[in-house]
């Protein structure tokens, strides 16, 4: 590298660094006069001697000359809802209830917002699989993708208690 490429690189960085410089001052400059319109919306500035005199327009000299302003605390984002423990029996009596809410066909997610809260995902598919176990529920069509896995509700059969259909005794007497 000869020392005119030196140079002329030297030159554009200090440009550079001035360029950013600036930068960081009407950044720093535009920080200041959104504080002191949110300050001035809040009333805190109304009657602060030497308030209505401060330019915040007005550049430091230099970026060390500038007092840091100290960011505004945020609030801690609200905690979410702690997950209630229930039994598995419970989660089956909801699924089962919330079955009534659903379409013929139906995912995961339409019977979540059925249910109104999710549980564990082991959880509900053993319940899932006790359903289909117990001919309530076929599968329809296996996930694939982003395509959940669908269900089906089956038509539940008559109680096989043994029980005649009525009429049946008519029928068999003489």
């Amino acid at each position: 590298m000869t020392s005119d490429s030196y140079e002329r690189l030297r030159e554009r960085l200090e440009e550079q660094l001035r360029a950013d410089i600036e930068l960081l001052q009407e950044a720093h400059r535009a920080k200041l006069r959104a504080l002191e319109t949110v300050a001035r919306a809040r009333g805190e500035l109304e009657g602060r001697p030497g308030a209505a005199a401060a330019d915040p327009s007005a550049a430091p000299a230099t970026v060390r000359e500038a007092a840091p302003v100290a960011p505004a605390p945020r609030a801690a984002p609200p905690a979410p809802p702690a997950r209630k423990n229930r039994g598995a029996y419970e989660i089956h009596e909801a699924v089962e209830a919330a079955l009534a809410k659903v379409g013929e066909t139906f995912d995961r997610n339409d019977l979540c917002a059925a249910l109104g809260f999710v549980p564990s995902r082991s959880t509900l598919y053993r319940v899932l699989g006790d359903l289909m176990q117990e001919r309530k529920i076929d599968l329809v069509g296996a996930a694939s993708g982003n395509q959940p896995t669908r269900y089906r509700k089956l038509a539940t059969p008559p109680p096989s208690g043994g029980a005649r259909p009525q009429g049946s005794d008519a029928q068999t007497r003489d």
